[in-house]
């Protein structure tokens, strides 16, 4: 996990799709500014040539969005990874610019069979420091990967923010069951041959 503090939320809003339904791109995005000199401004860009003029609905749902305050929900379990018997706790924090009351939805569930494993629901304020809550020990009770998924509420339907997170508690039986990486002097290795590691490096 990157611990540098993110300056800002992109999220596509509207996909486009080939003609075997791939997403290609995003015509429509939002880009919310979480940090610096443009905290809680929210921007919706459509980079696309249309042509005919967007439908008015569209223009005022954006609108609308684009009006709403910026909410950013941090979602983060004490550790990454437990080991079998040891309970997660996980944190939710509520950042926004405005002082807002909302209700927080918590759930926890397994990635393999989606069985719920905790739920919870917590009430903070926004832009003060009461604006963040810890749940309690979250009873799991078999190794595998964990999925941690929040919403906030303002009394209206549908959430004002999201976020998600995940923890794994360690699984012996499946890391045994791989073949072990060795090194030399220049490489890693697996059954003697080099292994390149590509991709995100913590």
């Amino acid at each position: 996990m990157n611990a540098e503090v993110r300056n800002a939320s992109f999220r596509p809003l509207v996909h486009a799709l080939d003609a075997a339904g791939r997403v290609v791109a995003a015509p429509i995005v939002m880009l919310d500014q979480l940090q610096g000199q443009f905290r809680g401004g929210r921007w919706i860009l459509a980079s696309l040539d249309s042509e005919s003029p967007f439908p008015p609905a569209l223009i005022r749902d954006l609108c609308a969005l684009a009006t709403q305050p910026v909410i950013h929900l941090d979602v983060r379990s004490s550790f990454a990874c437990y080991e079998p018997g040891e309970q997660p706790v996980v944190t939710v924090r509520a950042d926004c610019r405005d002082r807002l009351k909302l209700t927080l939805r918590l759930r926890v569930t397994r990635q393999d069979d989606g069985a719920e494993c905790y739920v919870g629901r917590f009430v903070v304020t926004t832009g003060i420091a009461d604006d963040w809550v810890t749940s309690p020990p979250i009873p799991v009770d078999r190794p595998g990967l964990y999925i941690v998924k929040t919403m906030a509420e303002t009394g209206d339907a549908e959430p004002v923010a999201t976020g998600e997170t995940g923890f794994w508690i360690y699984d012996r039986a499946l890391m045994d069951s791989f073949v072990p990486l060795t090194c030399d002097a220049d490489y890693f290795q697996r059954k003697g041959k080099p292994y390149p590691v590509t991709g995100a490096t913590y």
